[in-house]
C-alpha cells in the first residue's frame, strides 16, 4: 500500500521501508516475494468491498458524485 510511482521509484520506497523495518524487528528477505502478491490481494478485496456496496443508494453517491 505504501509503495507508489515507477519501478525506481518503489524499489527505493521498499528500500526505505525495510530499512526502517529492520529497527525494530529482522526482515527476511525471502518474504519480499510476497509483496506483488498481498498487493494484488488488497485491491482484489477492496474491489469485492466496492462492488458490495455499490447496491447501497446512499454510497455510490457519496462516495463517487460524478458517477
Amino acid at each position: 500500500m505504501m509503495l507508489s510511482g515507477g519501478r525506481n521509484q518503489r524499489q527505493s520506497q521498499l528500500l526505505e521501508l525495510v530499512e526502517g523495518y529492520n529497527e525494530f524487528h529482522n526482515f527476511r528477505a525471502s518474504e519480499l516475494s510476497l509483496v506483488e502478491s498481498l498487493r494484488t490481494l488488497r485491491i482484489m478485496n477492496y474491489s469485492a468491498w466496492l462492488a458490495r456496496r455499490w447496491e447501497d443508494s446512499v454510497f455510490p453517491k457519496r462516495s463517487f458524485p460524478l458517477v
